[in-house]
């Protein structure tokens, strides 16, 4: 195997700007919620930090979506974890474990994508259209019902202000339970991305103008922060995959690079303007890092879950440690009382076994993302991703057992299961 250089310079190029942000954003303005570090600790670690590149290269080559999904978790968790570790935020250990976990999965999908297998094509063309479409719009009218309609088009400016005074609206409602709270995550997650991207790679442009005006009228609704980043995210894949065909891996982190660069930039200028850098440096960038490492200290002192704090077995076995719920105890101990401490894949694996229990997640990581490759062979790969961008994103800050129902996995590889390998046949 031949080092990719260039991808080396890259991948050098991001971490050096995600430490520049740690340093000029999160140790100034955060540090009391516990990010800490120094550049004597950067100095003497830097270079030994540099490791995280090594899963990257392992995992690059491929456009599988096995590769793609590990590349995202690569890109949301271990890179940063590796910018924490370089100032001294997190230890030997924790580094290592991380770097463990990718080890794992990016040889396993290396081994994994040079088996040659034949296998039968699972298509149902005259699904997908009518079962997108029916799942849209109940999702969507249950929605309307449950929380009316509201259009700020001030919200649009992501008035800080603004924004959390609507979420609060938003939140004063009565909460949504069972199968309506999955659709309405669907409805904003799953729904919306995927008929974005249907829309483009059928060349049907007419639809994307009343999809994204739910868009709008969703978010002036909930405020709800990540819907614009996962439409932002998608219009990025879709740009990147239509357009840099051979060289994506290159593009994904030149876009990563050069946006984190510009909120940097910004910061710079409008330092009072903090919603842009607190929404994507610290909370979507560097929070899940923090909250991992919580969690490891957190079970250096406690038992281990041994997957008991799981709804469904805590139910069947009538036993749980964490009566209160693992994430209040973890946001308790952390950060102060009420407050929702939710973890990532990894860490959320070593909350339930230890070490054996981020190799089980880790196996099961596998053979899940190798399983939609079963679903989704000769199919189109824009959609794929779009259809899977929110699951796979959700693993950075949730666990992969509720991933597959409140992260909307589950649902997606039904999407993929219907999906036509012929586009043609969807008309």
């Amino acid at each position: 195997m031949l080092i990719d250089l260039r991808l080396i310079f890259y991948l050098i190029v991001a971490r050096l700007v995600v430490d520049y942000s740690y340093l000029t954003i999160l140790l100034p303005v955060y540090s009391y919620r516990g990010f800490e570090g120094d550049l004597s600790s950067y100095k003497s670690r830097f270079l030994f930090s540099l490791l995280f590149i090594v899963p990257f290269i392992i995992n690059a080559g491929t456009k599988k979506i096995s590769h793609f999904a590990t590349f995202i978790l690569l890109i949301g968790i271990f890179l940063p974890i590796s910018s924490m570790f370089a100032f001294g935020a997190i230890n030997y250990n924790w580094f290592f474990l991380n770097f463990g976990f990718f080890i794992f999965i990016s040889i396993a999908n290396k081994f994994l994508s040079e088996i040659e297998y034949s296998i039968p094509l699972i298509d149902f063309p005259k699904i997908f259209k009518p079962l997108l479409y029916s799942l849209f719009f109940v999702s969507l009218i249950l929605f309307i019902q449950f929380y009316g309609l509201t259009f700020n088009a001030r919200l649009l400016t992501f008035d800080s202000d603004l924004i959390y005074q609507q979420r609060g609206v938003y939140k004063s409602f009565s909460e949504p339970s069972g199968i309506l709270s999955y659709l309405f995550s669907f409805l904003t997650h799953v729904f919306l991305p995927t008929l974005l991207a249907f829309s483009i790679v059928k060349k049907k442009y007419f639809q994307i103008f009343p999809i994204m005006f739910v868009v709008i009228i969703i978010f002036s609704t909930s405020a709800m922060k990540s819907l614009p980043i996962v439409m932002l995210l998608l219009f990025s894949i879709i740009f990147i995959e239509k357009y840099y065909d051979r060289n994506t891996i290159y593009a994904y982190l030149n876009f990563y690079s050069f946006g984190i660069f510009i909120i940097n930039i910004f910061y710079a200028f409008y330092p009072k303007f903090l919603l842009i850098p607190a929404l994507i440096i610290y909370r979507a960038i560097f929070v899940p890092s923090l909250v991992g490492k919580y969690y490891y200290e957190f079970f250096q002192e406690n038992r281990y879950t041994y997957f008991l704090d799981s709804n469904i077995i805590s139910k069947i076995t009538n036993k749980s440690y964490y009566l209160d719920g693992l994430p209040y105890r973890v946001g308790e101990v952390y950060f102060n009382k009420g407050l929702y401490a939710n973890t990532g894949l990894i860490s959320d694996g070593y909350s339930k076994l230890g070490v054996l229990g981020i190799f089980l997640i880790a196996l099961i990581f596998i053979i899940i993302m190798h399983f939609i490759e079963f679903i989704s062979k000769n199919k189109n790969q824009i959609m794929i991703k779009a259809i899977l961008i929110y699951p796979i994103l959700f693993l950075i800050n949730g666990s992969l057992i509720t991933s597959f129902l409140t992260g909307g996995l589950m649902i997606s590889m039904i999407l993929i299961a219907s999906y036509p390998s012929n586009l043609e046949d969807i008309k």
